[in-house]
């Protein structure tokens, strides 16, 4: 359980850096946890000014191909709920994702340890 945490500080830093270099088609300025009810993402950062986000959700775990895109479809029904964005950025990070160029050619992001 320790680690899953300190594992989405470490993705949550690594995410700011990447911004800070315009690896994302979106701009964002700060990143970090989002709830709204019952909904949860474990790492979200807002574009404000083009109502955009970048949503991420991290796992301290190896994700099959089926668990990733099982990930993708809960996010992707979660990014839905987020107020005035137009279009989100989705994504997974975890410790190890299989496929990942798959799932990077069908639109999302997918870093893991090796990446």
């Amino acid at each position: 359980m320790y680690l899953g945490q300190a594992f989405k500080r470490i993705c949550c830093e690594v995410l700011v850096k990447m911004a800070k270099r315009n690896l994302f088609s979106v701009q964002v300025e700060k990143i970090g946890k989002w709830w709204w009810k019952e909904t949860e993402i474990d790492l979200l950062g807002l574009e404000k000014k083009e109502n955009r986000a970048l949503a991420v959700e991290v796992r301290w775990t190896n994700l099959d191909h089926h668990e990733s895109k099982r990930l993708l479809s809960e996010l992707t029904a979660k990014a839905q709920q987020i107020h005035n964005v137009k279009e989100s950025i989705l994504g997974i990070m975890a410790k190890k994702i299989e496929n990942k160029d798959k799932i990077r050619s069908e639109g999302f992001i997918a870093i893991d340890l090796k990446t």
